[in-house]
Parts: C-alpha cells; structure tokens; sequence
C-alpha cells in the first residue's frame, strides 16, 4: 500500500526518497509486529480501506488528513512496541 502511494505520486525525487524511507519503517514494522496485539494490525487495515475509498472519491484533503492522523498513531504504536521491548536499532 505505502510502496504503491509513492510510486503513484508522479514526482520522482519524492518516490525514491519516500521508497527509501519506507524500507526502513517496514524494518520496524516487523520487529514490532510480534509485540503488537491483533487489533492493531486490524485498525491499520481499517484505516487503509478508509483512505483508499478517500482516494477514490478525489478527496485530497481528506485523504491527506487521513494518511498524516495514520501515520502519528501507527507512529507512537509502533515506537512504544519497540521502546517497550528495549528494542533500540532497526
């Protein structure tokens, strides 16, 4: 989902920058991801198909509100997962 939003955004220097970026999220992701409790994973797809309908309707302000409100949360999740189990390098 995130690879495909910067690979559609049209802006090259942004796709390449943000793809290397998200390499590095992804690497969080997993090693938190055996910390986090089912229902997290389940509010990320929520939010996932939330933004997509969002994307589809053209709404770009409210896709952009939706995408940033995600980012904070999966954000402080997944840095408190981490933080929690001492986990200090990705």
């Amino acid at each position: 989902f995130h690879r495909g939003l910067f690979i559609l955004n049209g802006n090259r220097k942004l796709m390449m920058a943000g793809l290397s970026y998200r390499d590095i999220i992804q690497r969080a992701h997993f090693m938190a991801l055996g910390y986090l409790p089912a229902k997290v994973n389940q509010r990320s797809l929520r939010n996932y198909n939330e933004l997509k309908s969002i994307l589809i309707s053209g709404d770009e302000e409210e896709a952009r509100s939706k995408l940033l409100a995600h980012w904070d949360w999966a954000r402080d999740t997944i840095g408190a997962a981490l933080a929690a189990n001492e986990i200090e390098q990705v």
